[in-house]
């Protein structure tokens, strides 16, 4: 017995079928119907986005169906095609995109819980930046390439091949180097 939601994937999917043969309502109802869950996933696929970049990559994913009408052949719902494209999209884009901390609020927090943003969105606080550089500065060496290194890097694994050690061992000195960064910060040493 179809559900609720197995009528919703059909309508989707004869909406898609119909854009395809040029019915632009038909595709403008399918945007609007699969939208929410398509920005939904796009937000679940990586804790690291915005709620704007993922209106965008939403948005993009929409454009990509519609450029390409013929790469929908109706083997699967047409939502999940969607979210399939949402999914190459959002991977390429996160791949792409250089990390750079957002430094918001406490600066306890730095350290202790990450956010990411796109290199357009830089640190507006040049007296943030200036304690921070300056708490940096009172860690040794390799503490502070530690930090640099995961700041920069696309990943741990990557970081940890730059530092010449193994993934475990960077991210051993990783929580030592934060542990030694916030307490610089919090004015404990």
């Amino acid at each position: 017995m179809d559900g609720p939601a197995d009528s919703s994937e059909d309508r989707c999917t004869q909406l898609l079928l119909r854009a395809q043969k040029g019915d632009s309502r038909a595709f403008e109802q399918f945007c609007v119907e699969t939208y929410p869950a398509v920005r939904d996933f796009i937000a679940s696929l990586s804790g690291k986005l915005f709620p704007d970049e993922c209106e965008d990559l939403a948005q993009e994913t929409f454009q990509a169906v519609c450029r390409k009408p013929g790469a929908y052949r109706g083997k699967s719902s047409a939502k999940t095609f969607a979210l399939a494209v949402a999914k190459h999209l959002t991977l390429k884009y996160l791949s792409r995109r250089k990390k750079t901390i957002v430094f918001t609020g406490n600066l306890t927090n730095v350290v202790g819980k990450r956010q990411w943003h796109a290199p357009r969105d830089s640190i507006e606080s040049s007296e943030t930046l200036r304690t921070i550089r300056t708490a940096m500065d009172k860690l040794n060496d390799a503490q502070r390439r530690t930090i640099e290194l995961h700041l920069s890097s696309d990943s741990r694994a990557a970081a940890a091949r730059a530092d010449g050690c193994t993934p475990s061992r960077f991210a051993d000195r990783l929580y030592h180097a934060r542990k030694l960064l916030r307490q610089v910060l919090d004015g404990q040493l």
